[in-house]
This record gives C-alpha cells, structure tokens and sequence, in this order.
C-alpha cells in the first residue's frame, strides 16, 4: 500500500556533494534512526527508511550512489561538479521530508519540490538560507464553457 505522490523538482541543486553525503549517512546511523525512527519502522523493530535502500556497512561512497538509493535521477553540472536532482523515481510517500530536511545546508537556495498527493492535495518543500520549509495549498478544478 502506501501514499502515491508525484513530484515536480525545480532548480533542485546540491552545491556541497561532501557535505550532503555526510548528512545522508548521518541518518542511517544509530543517532540519525534514534531521532527519525525511535520506535522502528517495521513490526519486527527492525529501523529503515521507506522505500530506501539500507547502506553498505560504513555508509554510502558517494552522493550518486546515495540519491540512487533513496530513489533520485540525477545529473552532474558541467564546472563546478554539483549535482542536480532531475527526478523522484519513488511513487509512495515515505521519508522524503526527513531527506530534504537533512541536505537543506547543502542545497542551492530558491530549490524547490512540489508534491501531489493521491487525495489532490498538493505542498512543497523550499530550500532558503541553508533550511527547509513546507507550504500547503490547493488544486483548483476551473471549468471552461
């Protein structure tokens, strides 16, 4: 089961691939899975995030192999080497919020990620001054006669 989303990424760029690979890593650690999944994510106890691959012991490599585990396209920048988020290849909701919340230092201000929601509700994530924000809003049905 779970929440279908579609999403539609904006100008979505990591200018810091060192620094937003840590903080990725950072969450599949005991700390990281004590503040986002205290009492688990399966029945069993057993902590992950949904429908994210687990990391190899010691944490992902690098950025590319990251973003592909939690289910990102992605491009590399010509110059300067940043990536560029194209895609979200996840079509259920899951932990996205705590990703973007994790990368938002490293990410390029003015990004953005529009999310709609099976049920037609709609939100995005923002990325200013280093944080993320949310807005909620509303899809609006217009009639042409």
């Amino acid at each position: 089961m779970g929440y279908h989303i579609e999403t539609e990424i904006i100008d979505f760029v990591i200018t810091d691939k060192i620094g937003a690979l840590n903080a990725i890593n950072s969450l599949h650690t005991d700390k990281g899975m004590d503040e986002n999944h205290p009492r688990g994510g399966s029945s069993n106890g057993d902590r992950f995030y949904s429908w994210v691959d687990t990391p190899p012991k010691g944490g992902f490599k690098t950025l590319e192999k990251a973003l592909e585990a939690w289910n990102f396209e992605y491009e590399v920048l010509v110059g300067d080497g940043s990536i560029k988020i194209t895609y979200d290849t996840c079509e259920k909701q899951g932990d996205q919020e705590v990703f973007y919340e994790t990368i938002a230092p490293y990410v390029h201000e003015d990004s953005e990620v529009i999310c709609y929601g099976e049920d037609d509700s709609v939100w995005r994530h923002l990325f200013c001054n280093g944080a993320m924000t949310q807005e909620y809003g509303r899809k609006e049905i217009v009639w042409d006669s």
